[in-house]
């Protein structure tokens, strides 16, 4: 039995090297690439989760100042921010 190759092209010993260098080139180059982390492996997922973070740190800033307001007026109307 005699492996065939391309275009009719037979495969042995020295013929063999060049494909098995590409192919651990590429191995390795995959390898050095691969994500560190969970996140680096979806970067839509991580800007998505950036985004409902921001959103949330203003929704809770904007809720803040709501229930703080009724106290911010008092210490502008008192001019004072302790009670005596």
């Amino acid at each position: 039995m005699n492996p065939q190759g391309v275009a009719g092209t037979t495969w042995r010993g020295a013929d063999r090297w060049p494909v098995a260098v590409g192919a651990l080139v590429v191995l390795v180059s995959r390898v050095l690439t691969l994500p560190r982390t969970l996140w680096e492996s979806d970067e839509f997922l991580f800007v998505q989760a950036v985004a409902r973070f921001e959103m949330r740190a203003l929704a809770d800033y904007c809720r803040l100042n709501e229930e703080r307001g009724a106290i911010l007026d008092d210490v502008r109307r008192l001019g004072r921010v302790y009670a005596r």
